[in-house]
């Protein structure tokens, strides 16, 4: 099958409930989480993801979620779908105070797109100035680990390698 028809989810007959939410779900978190496939295979800065992770750590606990819920129990995703959900549900615990800290250091008349982007892309003396920054930091590499691993586990599944595709593009 097309790799093209295939992320437009016309994989073809039969595809199962699971293995549709699996590739929604590969999908989504290579759109979403970028920091798995981006930075999991060398050295970085991690103040250079925190602010995004923290800011899309909602839409991917969702993605998860949705996972988690398409899965048999006995599936060979589910525990790994368990770690990145409960990972990505503790990253976002911290978002609302990350929202508060951004608004009261952004500069005046900011519209709400400039200051999501500003969110996601702190100067990284200002991210460390942030008082959860060491809970949002902890709490971030336990989401690249446990994502890096539910995206590894869905290549495998799925057949399909999208960070790869998307590298290489």
């Amino acid at each position: 099958m097309a790799w093209s028809r295939w992320r437009r989810g016309e994989s073809g007959k039969g595809e199962s409930a699971q293995q549709a939410a699996a590739r929604r779900a590969q999908l989504a978190l290579a759109d979403l989480a970028p920091l798995v496939w981006t930075y999991a295979d060398r050295e970085y800065d991690l103040d250079q993801v925190v602010g995004e992770a923290v800011e899309h750590s909602a839409e991917v606990y969702q993605v998860v979620e949705e996972l988690f819920n398409a899965l048999r129990p006995d599936h060979p995703l589910i525990t790994a779908a368990i770690a990145a959900g409960k990972a990505a549900a503790e990253l976002s615990l911290t978002r609302e105070s990350w929202v508060d800290f951004c608004a009261e250091h952004a500069l005046p008349g900011r519209d709400e797109s400039t200051a999501e982007m500003d969110r996601k892309w702190l100067e990284p003396s200002e991210l460390r100035a942030w008082p959860r920054y060491d809970v949002a930091l902890a709490r971030t590499r336990r989401a690249i680990e446990a994502l890096t691993e539910l995206q590894s586990q869905l290549t495998q599944y799925t057949g399909h390698d999208v960070p790869g595709a998307w590298r290489a593009a």
